[in-house]
Parts: C-alpha cells; sequence; structure tokens
C-alpha cells in the first residue's frame, strides 16, 4: 500500500514539475530578451552658450551704447544608440537679459536665428530694472546649435525710465 501511494504521489507531481519548468523556461527567456534589448536613453549633450550685445541705435549721443546683454543657454539632449535614431532629439532655448544701464528699460525685441534653412523667430516686449537680469525661460525647442548659426536682435523702441 505504501509503494502504491509512492507510485501515486509520484504521477501526480511529474505533471505538476513538468508544467513549473516550462513556465520558468518561458518566464526566463522572457527576462533575458527583454535585458538584451536596447532602450532608447536620451544623452545630455554639452550645454552651448552664445551672448550677444543690444546697441541703442537710437541713442542721441552719437554713438551706440550696449544697453543690454542678450545671454543665450542651449540643452540638447540626443540618442546614440542606432534604433533610436529616429526619435526626436530633446532640445530647448533659454534667455536671460541683462540691463546694463542705471534706468529701468522698456522695449521691444525681435530675436532671429538662421543656419542654412533652418530659422525660428522670437518677439517679445520687456520691462528691466537697472542693472537686473530678466529670466524668461524657454523660448524656442529648436535643435540648431545656437553656436553655429546666425543670432541677431533688433529692436524698434527702447524707453528708459
Amino acid at each position: 500500500m505504501k509503494r502504491m501511494k509512492n507510485k501515486f504521489i509520484l504521477k501526480a507531481l511529474v505533471p505538476i514539475f513538468t508544467f513549473n519548468c516550462i513556465i520558468y523556461s518561458c518566464s526566463k527567456e522572457n527576462i533575458a530578451s527583454t535585458s538584451t534589448s536596447t532602450k532608447c536613453t536620451a544623452t545630455k549633450l554639452p550645454s552651448l552658450m552664445k551672448s550677444i550685445a543690444l546697441n541703442d541705435i537710437h541713442s542721441s549721443a552719437g554713438n551706440q551704447p550696449v544697453v543690454a546683454i542678450f545671454k543665450f543657454m542651449q540643452e540638447l539632449e540626443s540618442y546614440e544608440a542606432a534604433e533610436c535614431k529616429t526619435l526626436k532629439p530633446n532640445c530647448n532655448i533659454s534667455l536671460n537679459i541683462q540691463n546694463t544701464t542705471a534706468k529701468r528699460m522698456l522695449f521691444d525685441y525681435t530675436i532671429t536665428y538662421i543656419c542654412g534653412a533652418n530659422t525660428w523667430q522670437y518677439q517679445n516686449y520687456s520691462t528691466i530694472e537697472p542693472n537686473k537680469v530678466l529670466d524668461l525661460s524657454e523660448i524656442s525647442n529648436n535643435c540648431g546649435w545656437i553656436t553655429a548659426g546666425t543670432i541677431s536682435i533688433t529692436s524698434n523702441n527702447i524707453i528708459f525710465e
């Protein structure tokens, strides 16, 4: 009777053991294939910076003094893996404007970026206190390198108070 009981237990355990082995091997294959596939993770590139002085072309003094400095900073992220190259890179350009005068300045301005066929434009009106910096945060998400292209700044009206 004891021998029959052992055979019965053995016969009952063999299918369970086999089923567990199949499940284990399948789950192990899934884990292996998941861990070997490439994940598209963006790589941060060095930040780019460019400063441009704005001269007051309407100055009555005869010369064109620098009244503001536009400081551009660009953050770039790219995908290195070949299968991720189709993903759009992450880019943003932020701007700080420093008033270099001892007077409150109100002015309009247009920023134009050109690098071959890659262009963008930003227009705004700002008020900046004397000798202060205005942080405009992100003004563009264009991926053209600011150090490679031409950035021009024009202003029609600069008012000092």
